[in-house]
C-alpha cells in the first residue's frame, strides 16, 4: 500500500529541531505541555518521539478513557502505566496509580488530548494535582510527562488549588506554522506540471500544517487551486469553525484588525501595548491562523481570513475604501485590482452610497469610511470634483487622492488610521500603481 506523503505518516518536514528540544526536555526530567490548534501537527510529532538511555516511553490517547470521575481516569492512567489496555481497570485510587508509577520509574508518559479531561471541572483539579505529585515530590528526576492539547491546556489553573497549572514545572512548547522552507519541501513532492509557487500556497495557508497538507493533497489530484478549494470547501468550514472556538474573543478581535498585507510582528514587546498584542499573536500563531513572513510581518492565511471575516462583517476592518463618481466606476475597477494585486483588502461598492466625510459640524466619524477603514482612496477625476469634493475636506486625516487629474489642494498629505504599521507600504503601492499607469 502506498502511504500518503501528505498523511501523518508521510513526509516529515520543519519538525525536526522542535522534536530534538522535546526529546532533550523529557530525557532530562523536564515535563512539558505542547499546544496547539487542531491539525497543527502534535499527535504526528509525538509518535515520533523516542527518548535515549534507559527511561520507558508510555504513550496514551484520553480518547480512550473512561472520563466519568477521577477514580476512572486514575483507572486509565495505571492501566497505562502497567502497559494494559486503557480499560483493564475501571478505577484506580492515588496509591495503586503511585504504586504502578515506582515500578516502571524511570519514564516519560505522553498525553494526547490532556484538554479533553478539562471538561469535566468538577474533579480534573485532582487528577492534575496527582500529576504534580509524581512530578515534584515523588519520583522528581524519575519522571516526566507529555501532555497534548489544545491552548486552553496551558491556559489552565485550579482555583481550588493555589490556581495551579497542570503541571507546575512544565515548559510550554507551541505549535507554530511550518516555515516556508518545510512548505516548499511539500509542494516539491507534486510532479513539476501541478506545483503551485510557494508564495500562492503561503498566502492560501500560511504554512499552517492541516490546511497546507490538505490543498497539496487535493493538486496531487490534479485539481487546479481554485478547483481544489472548492472541493474542501465543507471540510475548511467545519475546521475554520473550531478554530474559532479555541481562539479567546479578544485574538479573535485582534485578528480582525490584522491588514491583509500583514503587519510588523510584535516579537520583541517593549510596553504594555506591545506586550498584549504580542501574547495575542502567539495564542493565533499557535491555533495556526497567524502566520510569520520573510518579511516579518504577521498575516492571516487567505483561506481562513475570507471565511472569518465573513463570519462577523459587522466588525470587519478594511485596509483601503476606494471613493469615486458613477462615472469613473470602470477605473476605479482597475485600481481596486492593482490595490488587491499588492495585498490590500479593499472596500468597493459601486451599487451602494456610502458616506465619505460626516457632514454633522462636529464632524464625527461615520459608519464605514472613517471607523472601519484604516484609509480612505478618493479616485480624484473631474466628475468628482464637481460632484463631491468639498474644500473642507483639504487636511481631512486618512484621505488620499489618487488621479492623473491634478491634487485637489496643495497641503493634502495621507495620513492613515494605522496604529499598528501595517499600512506603511500603502504609499509605496500607490506610487507603483501611477507609475504603471504613466
Amino acid at each position: 500500500m502506498t502511504v500518503d506523503p501528505f498523511g501523518p505518516d508521510g513526509r516529515f518536514v520543519g519538525r525536526s529541531a522542535l522534536l530534538d528540544r522535546l526529546a532533550e526536555l523529557l530525557g532530562t526530567a523536564n515535563s512539558v505541555l505542547l499546544v496547539g490548534g487542531a491539525g497543527s501537527g502534535k499527535t504526528t510529532l509525538a509518535r515520533r518521539l523516542e527518548l535515549p538511555g534507559d527511561r520507558q516511553l508510555f504513550r496514551a490517547d484520553t480518547h480512550g478513557w473512561d472520563l466519568e470521575s477521577v477514580r476512572t481516569a486514575f483507572g486509565a492512567l495505571r492501566s497505562v502505566l502497567e502497559g494494559r489496555d486503557a480499560g483493564a481497570y475501571a478505577e484506580a485510587s492515588r496509591q495503586e496509580v503511585h504504586r504502578a508509577a515506582e515500578l516502571v520509574a524511570p519514564f516519560t508518559l505522553v498525553i494526547d488530548s490532556a484538554d479533553r479531561l478539562l471538561q469535566h471541572t468538577g474533579w480534573c483539579g485532582d487528577f492534575f494535582s496527582e500529576l504534580r505529585f509524581l512530578d515534584e515530590s515523588m519520583l522528581r528526576s524519575q519522571v516526566s510527562f507529555l501532555l497534548i492539547g489544545g491552548p486552553v491546556l496551558a491556559e489552565y489553573h485550579d482555583r481550588e488549588n493555589d490556581n495551579s497549572p497542570p503541571l507546575g514545572t512544565a515548559s510550554t512548547v507551541p505549535m507554530t506554522p511550518l516555515p516556508a522552507d518545510a512548505v516548499q519541501e511539500l509542494i516539491d513532492i507534486l510532479p513539476g506540471t501541478r506545483r503551485p509557487s510557494l508564495s500562492e500556497v503561503m498566502d492560501l495557508t500560511g504554512g499552517n500544517a492541516w490546511l497546507t497538507t490538505k490543498l497539496l493533497r487535493e493538486l496531487d489530484r490534479g485539481l487546479p487551486v481554485a478547483v481544489a478549494i472548492e472541493e474542501l470547501q465543507q471540510t475548511l468550514v467545519r475546521r475554520f469553525t473550531f478554530w474559532e472556538k479555541q481562539l479567546p474573543a479578544e485574538v479573535r478581535r485582534e485578528l480582525l484588525q490584522v491588514p491583509r498585507a500583514g503587519r510588523p510582528h510584535a516579537a520583541a514587546p517593549a510596553d504594555r501595548r506591545a506586550r498584549e498584542k504580542h501574547r495575542l499573536e502567539m495564542k493565533a500563531l499557535t491555533v495556526g491562523v497567524l502566520w510569520i513572513d520573510d518579511t516579518g510581518r504577521a498575516r492571516v492565511p487567505q483561506l481562513f481570513r475570507e471565511w472569518f471575516a465573513g463570519r462577523d462583517p459587522e466588525n470587519r476592518v478594511w485596509d483601503v475604501a476606494v471613493s469615486f463618481a458613477p462615472d469613473d466606476e470602470a477605473e476605479a475597477r482597475k485600481l481596486v485590482q492593482e490595490l488587491e494585486h499588492h495585498r490590500y483588502e479593499v472596500f468597493f461598492a459601486p451599487n451602494e452610497e456610502v458616506q465619505l466625510v460626516q457632514s454633522d459640524p462636529m464632524d464625527n466619524p461615520p459608519g464605514l469610511y472613517q471607523s472601519r477603514t484604516r484609509c480612505e482612496l478618493i479616485l480624484w477625476t473631474p466628475s468628482y470634483r464637481q460632484r463631491y469634493w468639498q474644500p473642507r475636506w483639504k487636511r481631512r486625516p486618512g484621505l488620499v487622492c489618487f488621479g492623473p487629474h491634478g491634487d485637489p489642494g496643495d497641503g493634502l498629505q495621507p495620513v492613515y488610521r494605522d496604529d499598528d504599521g501595517g499600512l506603511s507600504g500603502l504609499r509605496g503601492a500607490i506610487d507603483d500603481i501611477v507609475g504603471k499607469q504613466r
